[in-house]
């Protein structure tokens, strides 16, 4: 229940963060983690704007690469994985270099092939040709299908994100996260190096990934959720995805 109230309470700091930019207060949409005061017990929540993560449906293949070389060792698990993505997720049957379609998946034993279209869950993910659960586990906090977009919001990207991003410059990277640190919104776009902008996008869209970490006793249960802002009192928000899961933000 502690859990459940953390999703709520994630929900009313976002509808509300203009009163918390007016009292100065360092609040930002890029997975920063609030502890926040309970009688029940000890209660974390962090809140991520999905326009900041890498859209499995959107996002270019410099981007994806980009993403796997930060988690993945192996160039040649790298290629396997991004070319069996984009056949995942495109609407043909052609396979490209090193990547996967239907006779592959029946090849491996598996009763399941690409989508040939859109992903409906960061979970189908995992089921990709070359994506193994340790590779999952590490990629899965970094992706969305609710960005709706080919580019990344640099200013609520999480740091793994913004280092993948191509020709990023690691010293730029210290810049921006310093920045949030500080409370400091106003981006200089000059120091971004020219190849990396082609990759950033506008702005924050209105689908957030709230997290929820709660103890309780010695017992601990987790939540994510992904919400859309509606523009009406009556339903500020809609609840897109609702599942119990520790790993994503809190625990290694």
């Amino acid at each position: 229940a502690l859990a459940e109230a953390g999703i709520w309470r994630g929900a009313a700091m976002v509808l509300n963060r203009s009163v918390a930019d007016k009292n100065g207060e360092k609040f930002n949409l890029a997975g920063s983690v609030y502890e926040l005061e309970t009688d029940k017990g000890e209660l974390q929540v962090s809140l991520q704007s999905c326009s900041g993560l890498v859209d499995l449906n959107r996002a270019p293949p410099e981007i994806i690469k980009g993403i796997l070389e930060a988690v993945v060792s192996s160039p040649e698990t790298v290629d396997v994985i991004s070319d069996s993505l984009l056949d995942w997720r495109d609407e043909d049957d052609l396979k490209r270099l090193v990547g996967a379609e239907q006779d592959d998946y029946e090849s491996l034993g598996l009763s399941y092939g690409p989508n040939n279209g859109l992903m409906n869950s960061v979970s189908e993910l995992a089921r990709v040709n070359g994506v193994t659960p340790d590779i999952y586990k590490e990629l899965k906090s970094m992706m969305t299908v609710y960005s709706g977009q080919s580019r990344i919001d640099i200013g609520t990207t999480p740091e793994q994100v913004m280092a993948a991003l191509p020709s990023m410059n690691a010293s730029v990277v210290e810049t921006i996260i310093s920045g949030r640190e500080t409370g400091n919104k106003h981006l200089n776009l000059t120091l971004i190096p020219t190849e990396t902008r082609k990759y950033i996008g506008a702005g924050q869209n209105e689908f957030i990934r709230i997290s929820s970490l709660a103890k309780v006793n010695g017992s601990i249960s987790g939540i994510i959720a992904v919400v859309k802002l509606e523009a009406t009192k009556q339903f500020p928000v809609t609840v897109m995805t609702w599942r119990q899961d520790l790993a994503a933000v809190f625990m290694e």
